[in-house]
């Protein structure tokens, strides 16, 4: 007897999505924007939503189209939700095991989101290391940063203590990776397994030039490191450092390339830019395909621009943009470098070297993989060339624009090739199980991208191990910080950095906090 089937419609999918990013967004007008902002705010947010769940059985030309259903089991979505667990847990999110460095921020923005009241503020005179003190000075500073995605965790650590907020992070982590899962799956039009294992192994191939490079040149390179800053970590990698942006910024994409039309794809992607300005400028040439997509289809124009300037894509991205702009500008001296990628190579010669190894690697041989069956798609075009143009412009010592700006077209690339996985392994199941080349080749790529997240995963349960044993003594990085309000290092890299990524002085004087912002 088979495993007993049910449906559960795209709509369904949707509201839960859209509300799980839109929820945090909802939070932060309500509890850092003066009263009368966060009602009008608030009721923008709401009313284009539900516009949105309105909208999204309607197809190009404004008809009501029946409510696409995937039949699900149990056992699929237990292991699913189960594995997104698991993957939450070991990349790190919530500190329960060994994480990179970046984690001595994360832990940080979680606890001060728990423990002062909202917004944050700091009185820097309170700093306990008198080293710290002096370096800082005393005055009262705002916290700004990227921290919507903590704010559902905080909001339960609020009632229920540090811990509980941890634990909530994970869950809430895992939530999100659980709707992406399950929405690959919508957007494949079945159920499969495909979308859980390629979305956690999709990455560039790293593994190439790494190899070559130690066997070859014998040059040592980190796994993730090995292109100087043109570089696009693997999507296991992404939430190890970075799943507050990464994880919403999944969820966003999805919601857009997944639509059933285009009207709403400035308003999805706009509630993208509150977890990562980054993400969002790679995530505008997608949307844009998407509201034009229908008129180009079909040779309407009148519809393309119908789409574009459609009242869900009108309002809401000007309300989030003046808010969540202005707030994260109030500290100017966030993004450290920037300029344009020739800039920062004396070699002409080099720089087109690492580019070209760059295309190739991180995501040329994806293109060529895919070119069979998406050479007419407008999506994978639209991906390669954004990726193609991104390391023009660079920003931040590590080019975050590059590495967290790539995430949406990067995905539209993970979501083709787990079409293609899926396609291979039903082709498979209906030929008795017999692997040809085509399916080796298919697999075989996937695997090969994936021995990264395979190395981290190895490294991540040692590193563990080593502590729990006792056998690593060191200061993890949950404990350097531990909060912006009182560091526990007086180390030159948290005195200098600390102050330039999450504190705005004279905020008061700030457009933010004068007109929007409570003080």
């Amino acid at each position: 007897m088979g495993k007993k089937e049910f449906g559960i419609g795209y709509r369904t999918f949707f509201t839960a999505s859209l509300i799980y990013v839109a929820l945090p967004v909802l939070l932060f007008f309500m509890f850092f924007l003066k009263i009368h902002m966060a009602l009008i705010f608030s009721l923008v947010l709401i009313s284009v939503c539900i516009y949105s769940v309105i909208d999204s059985e309607k197809d190009g030309n404004c008809k009501k189209i029946s409510d696409d259903k995937i039949s699900f089991t149990v056992p699929f979505l237990v292991i699913t939700a189960v594995f997104a667990v698991i993957w939450a847990v070991v990349a790190g999110i919530g500190e329960f095991t060994w994480t990179t460095l970046d984690h001595n921020v994360r832990a940080a923005v979680l606890n001060d989101l728990v423990e002062y009241d909202w917004p944050v503020f700091y009185d820097l005179s309170k700093q306990s290391d008198p080293v710290v003190r002096e370096a800082f000075g005393s005055d009262t500073v705002a916290f700004a940063y990227y921290f919507t995605f903590w704010l559902v965790p905080a909001a339960v650590g609020k009632l229920f203590g540090l811990m509980a907020a941890r634990i909530a992070l994970i869950l809430w982590s895992a939530l999100g990776l659980f709707l992406v899962m399950t929405g690959i799956c919508f957007i494949m039009k079945r159920r499969s397994y495909a979308a859980m294992v390629t979305l956690f192994l999709f990455a560039g191939f790293d593994i190439l030039v790494l190899a070559f490079n130690g066997i070859v040149l014998h040059v040592e390179t980190t796994w993730e490191g090995w292109n100087h800053i043109f570089n696009i970590h693997g999507n296991f990698y992404q939430t190890m450092n970075v799943f507050h942006q990464t994880i919403p910024g999944w969820v966003v994409t999805m919601l857009v390339i997944g639509a059933k039309n285009g009207r709403s794809a400035g308003a999805l992607g706009a509630l993208l830019f509150p977890y990562s300005p980054w993400a969002t400028i790679g995530l505008v040439p997608v949307a844009v395909w998407k509201a034009v997509r229908d008129g180009i289809i079909k040779g309407d124009r009148r519809r393309s621009l119908l789409n574009i300037f459609s009242i869900g894509n009108l309002i809401l991205p000007v309300f989030i943009f003046a808010c969540y702009a202005l707030f994260f500008t109030a500290n100017s001296n966030a993004t450290g470098i920037r300029g344009f990628i020739w800039e920062f190579y004396k070699d002409p010669g080099e720089l087109i070297l690492y580019y070209f190894l760059y295309v190739i690697f991180e995501f040329g041989l994806w293109i060529v993989f895919l070119f069979r069956d998406r050479k007419h798609d407008g999506l994978m075009w639209v991906s390669a060339a954004t990726l193609a143009v991104f390391p023009v412009y660079m920003m931040s010592e590590a080019n975050d624009l590059l590495m967290r700006g790539t995430l949406a077209p990067m995905f539209a690339i993970t979501v083709m090739t787990a079409v293609k996985i899926g396609r291979e392994c039903e082709r498979i199941a209906k030929n008795n199980n017999n692997i040809d080349g085509r399916s080796m080749i298919s697999f075989g790529a996937l695997l090969l991208s994936g021995v990264t997240a395979f190395l981290f995963l190895l490294t991540v349960a040692g590193a563990t191990k080593e502590i729990i044993t006792g056998e690593d003594t060191s200061v993890q990085p949950r404990d350097q910080i531990v909060s912006f309000g009182d560091l526990r290092s007086h180390e030159d890299y948290f005195i200098n950095v600390t102050p330039r990524q999450f504190y705005v002085r004279d905020y008061e004087d700030t457009a933010f906090y004068r007109y929007l912002g409570k003080t």
